[in-house]
């Protein structure tokens, strides 16, 4: 990346002497500069100016195709306000002369002067404080402001509230010993938004503010309060005060003289408002407390070569602005947004650029939809490629509002951080939208981290790779990559009229998720072209794919073919299906034959090529945790819910559940196994047969109230012909009393089990990552990796010692082993459970 900004640094120059041949260069420093000097003396380096101060009394007097220079590595305090427009061919130019580092524009101040006020505070006052604080940093390290509870605290310190009104949310567990009026709220009514709001009241467990949430929160979500002088309590922690313009922050027993200490006293570092053909070239930009570029009504403005850092709100807040170029540049720690083409933004290039740090600190960016974000772009025939962008707290790439942009070749690495129902990728549109010509193409997208904290289910993240939301259309997604996402690889989420063609979905919790709902009943999943995709599930956990419906129309979700539904630990069921039929929700897990033959879709779609052996039994400890599971003369030691009997069915004597009636529900069969323990893996194993094909769920429960599942689920299909079966079970706690579930809903049903053991077993539980490869490459060029023996791919294609993986794309390969590769025939030769015939073998 370095060698690349330097190389492009020097063209830039190239092609800015041939425009400014003809025009006037004036000089900066601020170490030798003299803002007395005339405009005729600024014009040489031994004679510069010194401030931006000057620059900007001066800049009605630049003229078409004239540079201004500051002197690298010198810092200039100040806001640069671009009052004049360049040409086409000649540009006004802001860069730098002189070697060394890229000079720096700033609106940091440091802060000095700290008086103790006790208990470890120290304040300071600064006449250049504004009317707000968004940006301090300490010892050169961004410095979020004090909150309660710190975010070290249980649930990344988030309180619950049990109850709200329109302007109020009461949590049973705060106490009023602490007045919290005048700070702030940062509350999270949705999983994907966080509202900053000021407390007006604090009565008793409610606080009260004036302005409604943007939306009606969901109770027992989350908040935490911020901007309090009685939140201090770590180092570095601060609280402003506008009033009186002071700053308080905690040092604890140290002494704040032995620290740097930046606060933001400049609002906005650039602001172009109605100006065109201006470029700025290898400078520094930092320190902002609101916008360090503001564009408005601005045309051809070009940003090369340069870093914007430590934004208070946005690196680059551009309106109806047109042409924008913004190449090479690094952007670090915005705590809103890194690039924010907010309204009507059109023709715009954003290449090679990295951004980091983005909206990483939760309660300092703004409130509301869309934030949080490392790029936004809305208009029409914009352009985002090649850009790396790592560490986002919410979506990391979402453009709306427009047509024909493209998404194309870029690197998204851990986005959704933050904030939670997001994308790496995104895009939404109103109802009656009609944009076209939208490319999402070639983009590496990994880990989607998901940020639950705060909700209902602390414990259940909503992030997906590429998510297209509601009433989206007219999208080509192709060639692209994700993975490692808490929810999906790709989501369409109420979209028509989308291909999704040659992507690599890898080891999200499912690879694509296509869902019709309530939101927007009339955006059908229709016309949708999915095909030569691959799904991979890595973990036996995972799906390949979901589609949900409001009503009995899966087959008509558009054309799906020639895909490969991968998941190597066990390609039963990893597939599912909501629609409605009859007016009654129905929920189906599918194998890829059965998915096939139930929607007709997927006729030449293709499965995992190897499987991998979930675990090995070493051994077993101690007698069957369920003496009678022979039922050679009885059915007792369990309970149920169906009709049960015994008779001899299946090796003698047989358990029968009998489900009579006609409409759905849960119907149990209980089996108590005593005591368990988290330090222990646990082998089930049982014959089973039903009087027609169904699902029947097993997991392990709390014998006694509340009745907690103590495992995962597994879906088991019973069919009509008789089959062997056997699953692992580890535990997250101990129960000194636990019980087997069996579980159907399905009607007009009987179903057996026989030989029913549970067993501690000393397992050998196989990690995914010896058998399976994942690589990508994000260079310009073919790239090539090691290979640790040979391996197939989902086609059946094999590598050995090494692979050429292309630009911009990922390769995932299962390695041949004598276990996986025996495995594997004898799964073909088998209708058995596969955990069972690995058993046998």
């Amino acid at each position: 990346m370095k060698q690349t900004l330097i190389h492009f640094s020097l063209s830039v120059f190239i092609v800015f002497s041939f425009f400014t041949s003809n025009a006037k260069t004036y000089y900066f420093s601020n170490n030798s500069g003299n803002d007395t000097r005339t405009s005729t003396q600024a014009q040489s380096q031994s004679t510069p100016w010194k401030t931006v101060a000057k620059l900007n009394s001066f800049m009605a007097s630049i003229a078409a195709g004239d540079s201004i220079l500051f002197k690298s590595g010198e810092v200039f305090y100040g806001s640069i306000i671009v009052a004049k427009s360049g040409s086409t061919s000649l540009p006004i130019i802001f860069s730098s002369y002189g070697s060394g580092s890229r000079p720096t524009i700033t609106g940091f101040q440091t802060l000095t002067n700290w008086v103790s006020i006790g208990n470890g505070i120290y304040e300071s006052y600064n006449s250049a404080l504004g009317a707000s604080l968004n940006m301090v940093t300490l010892n050169g390290n961004l410095q979020p402001m004090g909150r309660y509870p710190n975010i070290t605290a249980a649930n990344k310190g988030y309180l619950t509230f049990e109850s709200h009104t329109a302007n109020s949310i009461t949590d049973q567990q705060l106490t009023s010993s602490t007045n919290w009026a005048g700070a702030e709220l940062v509350v999270r009514p949705k999983r994907w938004i966080l509202d900053r709001r000021t407390i007006t009241a604090h009565s008793g467990s409610t606080l009260s503010y004036g302005t409604a949430l943007t939306y009606n929160p969901y109770d027992n979500y989350g908040y935490f309060i911020q901007n309090s002088i009685k939140t201090l309590d770590q180092l570095g922690e601060w609280y402003y005060n506008s009033a009186t313009k002071k700053v308080d922050a905690f040092f604890g027993g140290s002494s704040p003289s032995t620290f740097s200490f930046l606060a933001s006293t400049v609002n906005t570092v650039v602001s172009v408002d109605h100006q065109n053909n201006v470029v700025f070239n290898n400078i520094n930009f930092t320190g902002s407390n609101m916008k360090t570029f503001d564009l408005f009504y601005a045309q051809n403005i070009q940003i090369l070569n340069c870093s914007v850092m430590y934004s208070g709100v946005d690196g680059i807040d551009a309106s109806a602005t047109d042409k924008l170029t913004l190449k090479a540049t690094y952007f670090n720690y915005s705590n809103n947004i890194a690039v924010d083409l907010n309204y009507n933004c059109t023709n715009s290039s954003i290449r090679y650029n990295y951004i980091a740090n983005t909206g990483m600190v939760a309660g300092m960016g703004l409130s509301g939809d869309g934030t949080y974000q490392a790029v936004t772009m809305v208009g029409n025939n914009n352009l985002a490629e090649y850009n790396t962008i790592y560490n986002t707290g919410a979506t990391a790439l979402r453009f709306t509002g427009g047509s024909s942009n493209v998404v194309k070749n870029n690197l998204i690495n851990y986005f959704a951080m933050v904030k939670d129902d997001c994308g790496g990728i995104y895009t939404w549109a109103s109802s009656g939208s009609s944009y076209t010509g939208q490319q999402i193409t070639g983009n590496i997208v990994l880990n989607g981290i998901g940020a639950p904290e705060g909700t209902d289910k602390p414990g259940t993240g909503s992030s997906s790779g590429i998510y297209l939301d509601d009433n989206v259309a007219n999208v080509n997604i192709s060639a692209n990559t994700s993975a490692n996402c808490f929810k999906a690889g790709i989501l369409l989420h109420n979209a028509f009229n989308i291909t999704i063609k040659n992507n690599i979905l890898f080891n999200n919790s499912t690879q694509l998720i296509m869902v019709h709902d309530i939101a927007m009943p009339n955006a059908l999943l229709r016309n949708n072209i999915v095909t030569n995709n691959t799904f991979f599930a890595k973990t036996e956990t995972q799906l390949t794919s979901t589609v949900s419906t409001l009503a009995n129309d899966i087959s008509l979700l558009g054309s799906m073919d020639n895909n490969y539904f991968c998941r190597p630990m066990d390609d039963n069921l990893s597939i599912t299906s909501s629609c409605v039929i009859s007016g009654v929700r129905t929920d189906r897990y599918h194998d890829l034959a059965n998915w096939k033959s139930t929607y007709n879709l997927d006729k030449n779609s293709g499965k995992t090529p190897l499987i991998i052996p979930l675990y090995d039994v070493n051994s077993f400890s101690g007698s069957n945790k369920y003496p009678n599971g022979t039922f050679n003369s009885n059915i007792s030691g369990l309970y149920t819910s169906p009709t049960s009997s015994w008779v001899n069915k299946l090796d003698g004597g047989t358990f029968q559940a009998t489900n009579s009636f006609s409409t759905l529900d849960n119907y149990q069969v209980v089996i108590n196994i005593g005591s368990i323990s988290s330090s222990k893996n646990y082998i089930l194993r049982f014959s089973a047969q039903a009087s027609r094909d169904t699902l029947v769920t097993a997991y392990l429960q709390l014998n006694g109230s509340p009745y907690t599942r103590l495992s995962d689920i597994k879906i088991i299909p019973f069919t009509t012909q008789r089959t062997e079966n056997e699953y692992l079970f580890t535990l997250p706690s101990n129960a000194s009393s636990a019980n087997i579930i069996f579980q159907t809903k399905c009607p007009k049903l009987n179903y057996w089990l026989d030989n029913v053991e549970f067993y501690d077993a000393n397992v050998s539980v196989t990690d995914p990552d010896s058998y399976v490869f994942f690589q990508y490459n994000n260079s310009s060029s073919g790239k090539s990796f090691q290979l640790n023996g040979t391996y197939e791919d989902v086609a059946g294609n094999t590598y050995t010692n090494s692979i050429i993986i292309p630009a911009y794309s990922s390769v995932v390969l299962i390695k041949q082993t004598p276990a996986n590769m025996l495995y594997t025939f004898e799964k073909s030769n088998h209708k058995d459970n596969l955990a069972f015939l690995r058993k046998a073998n």
